[in-house]
């Protein structure tokens, strides 16, 4: 039997990841589309909305720029949290003042990193895709809080950009879970990337019935 990791975590699939040295052929995007779909923003403050679902928002943004890998890694660009769990901004302040640096800073590229090379996407991801992603997660979080946080919380947040024009409707896990799932598949088919999403397909297939997907399709 092979000696398990001194630090390590396991995924929905079963997979054995080493969260000292977590290494690409432990990457899945299906585990990420599950993993993601069942964390809440927010730390559980607004109804049941899920970071594969606020993903999703990101990338719909970004489908118009002119880089065709835009929508893709904004797509991934909180797919760590499948990983190392969504730690909301206060928490993350706290820590930080408490013991004197960020360690999600210092946790989220060594993960970042592994998924991206998972997947054959380049890390550091570009600055232009950087700017882009940021500036659309912004606006998505402007539009959660808007919709979604409850009345009695402040009207916005420090600095925050105009959210946008859509509402904001939670889909519950397992739409979530499709949405990523297809919306993965889409991007990077996009990015000419398509065959590195074949388990992303996988599930999406067993999680879809066939006349669904037809429906979607049409």
């Amino acid at each position: 039997m092979t000696p398990l990791p001194l630090v390590y975590s396991v995924t929905q699939s079963g997979r054995v990841v080493d969260m000292l040295n977590p290494r690409p052929e432990t990457v899945s995007l299906a585990d990420i589309a599950v993993h993601l779909a069942r964390i809440n923003r927010f730390g559980g403050a607004c109804p049941a909305y899920s970071v594969a679902e606020h993903s999703c928002l990101v990338a719909a943004a970004l489908a118009g720029h002119a880089d065709p890998l835009a929508p893709l890694c904004g797509l991934l660009h909180d797919a760590h949290e499948a990983y190392l769990g969504d730690t909301i901004r206060p928490v993350r302040h706290l820590r930080a003042r408490i013991a004197g640096t960020d360690l999600d800073k210092a946790l989220t590229p060594r993960f970042g990193a592994v998924i991206h090379k998972a997947l054959g996407l380049p890390w550091p991801v570009p600055e232009h895709l950087r700017t882009a992603i940021r500036e659309a997660d912004a606006r998505a979080l402007a539009t959660e809080w808007r919709d979604l946080m409850p009345k009695t919380a402040p009207p916005g947040l420090p600095g925050a950009p105009e959210p946008y024009e859509g509402t904001v409707v939670p889909l519950g896990e397992q739409c979530a879970r499709a949405l990523f799932l297809r919306t993965a598949m889409d991007t990077a088919a996009r990015a000419g990337l398509g065959p590195l999403t074949r388990d992303a397909e996988q599930a999406f297939l067993a999680l879809v019935p066939h006349h669904a997907r037809e429906t979607a399709d049409a």
